[in-house]
């Protein structure tokens, strides 16, 4: 399983290349190598293999969902994602 995944992620990171996109969004070169990294991960045993599910269900999910999510729910008191770096320290 493995092999499929890191063969579907060295075609995408190509894909990328040859559009020029680099970076983590629209499977650019750097997010199909953390998800080869994450992939890999999960070979490591139970927690690898906790962390990568974890990851891919985050990315199959999506990371801007996720985190709109956290900061419209979390009351504004306690919410370290609108807090001034001041008040977290308090």
């Amino acid at each position: 399983m493995f092999v499929i995944g890191a063969s579907v992620s060295v075609y995408q990171a190509f894909q990328s290349a040859r559009q020029g996109n680099w970076g983590f969004s629209d499977h650019g070169i750097a997010k199909s190598g953390l998800d080869i990294g994450m992939s890999a991960v999960g070979l490591a045993g139970p927690l690898g293999a906790t962390a990568s599910f974890l990851y891919f269900t985050g990315d199959m999910i999506g990371w801007d969902r996720i985190w709109n999510t956290a900061q419209k729910t979390a009351p504004a008191q306690c919410n370290p994602f609108i807090m001034m770096p001041s008040q977290i320290l308090r």
